[in-house]
């Protein structure tokens, strides 16, 4: 009989992000497995969710939440987030109900977080205790990885994975368009995407929402398709992703698969993985004056010579294979 194992995002309105689309992934990752069957949580499981104006966090009727796990019979409830009310509620039903816990913190560390003190009394009172009954923690990082071992002696890293495994080139065409994908909000860096159009007549931004348009340099676009998406990054050229921080990035991966140009900050963490790749641009976050000066000096050129082969070895490790194998036997080693 296959284990049924149910996944709790963060953020159970919000089908758009990065925890959201590792939790589909996943689920996809395992379809027609006979040894493993995943559900996601969603609003039309949960009717009854809140809103804690104090804290600015969403929280959900831990009621509902009990009766939906105990009617489905789930074996192992893979909790997803960190800064979140859910995912305390989500700990804590699991443990009443005795069931087994995955938890997947896609961590931020607290001082990024829009209400540090806040949030570090709240992880020192309640996360920490909680975080000791995960039968396994999944990181995605060197950064999370040392600072999950502190409270769990199970924890295993795992990056994330795509499907898009093509063959690679020894040289990698520099387009002058740039495209920058993810929210637009301070947290994704969206003012140094406004200092880009200093230096660049074309850029998109996709969204997840209408913005209004800031000048002739940047056009918004939202809504898109996969197919849409997958155009947009195959129009550009160049991938800017000045987030104040990232537990891994999505966006970088799918652009490093299509062979891009990737600027990205230094606060991006999928950095762990990728050694020494010419496409990949480094800036110091909070540091205009380096981040104009790396988009000018990728603009003088006409392209970056690539080793295909050192390419293809970094890509390796985010293929959906290892990731199968890596997420099997973590559930394999929970349901035993």
């Amino acid at each position: 009989m296959a284990t049924k194992i149910l996944e709790i995002c963060d953020n159970l309105e919000n089908s758009i992000g990065g925890i959201a689309e590792y939790c589909h992934n996943l689920r996809r990752l395992f379809e027609g497995s006979s040894e493993v069957c995943i559900s996601i949580l969603t609003i039309k499981d949960i009717k009854h969710i809140y809103f804690m104006k104090r804290i600015n966090k969403k929280y959900i009727s831990i009621l509902e939440l009990y009766r939906y796990i105990r009617q489905n019979k789930f074996d192992v409830i893979h909790i997803n987030g960190f800064a979140s009310l859910i995912v305390i509620e989500s700990f804590l039903v699991s443990i009443l109900l005795g069931k087994r816990i995955l938890y997947s913190p896609h961590y931020h560390p607290i001082e990024e977080l829009s209400k540090p003190k806040l949030f570090e009394w709240i992880f020192r009172i309640f996360m920490r205790p909680l975080i000791h009954r995960a039968d396994v923690v999944v990181t995605i990082n060197n950064e999370d990885t040392s600072f999950f071992k502190r409270f769990s002696k199970r924890v295993v890293r795992v990056p994330h994975w795509n499907y898009n495994c093509p063959e690679f080139h020894n040289n990698i065409r520099v387009i002058p368009r740039l495209l920058f994908v993810g929210r637009w909000e301070e947290a994704k860096g969206v003012e140094y995407v406004e200092m880009a159009s200093t230096l660049c007549s074309s850029i998109t931004c996709i969204v997840p929402y209408k913005v209004k348009r800031l000048n002739k340099s940047i056009t918004f676009k939202s809504n898109l398709s996969r197919h849409e998406l997958d155009e947009e990054y195959e129009r550009s050229g160049i991938i800017i992703i000045p987030s104040k921080y990232e537990a891994f990035s999505f966006v970088a991966l799918e652009a490093l698969q299509m062979e891009k140009i990737v600027l990205m900050s230094n606060k991006v963490r999928i950095l762990d993985y990728l050694d020494g790749l010419p496409n990949v641009i480094i800036f110091e976050y909070g540091n205009p004056e380096d981040f104009l000066l790396k988009l000018k000096n990728i603009l003088r050129v006409r392209e970056v010579q690539v080793d295909p082969e050192h390419y293809s070895k970094t890509m390796e490790q985010f293929t959906p294979l290892r990731a199968y194998t890596s997420y099997l036997n973590i559930f394999r080693s929970i349901a035993s």
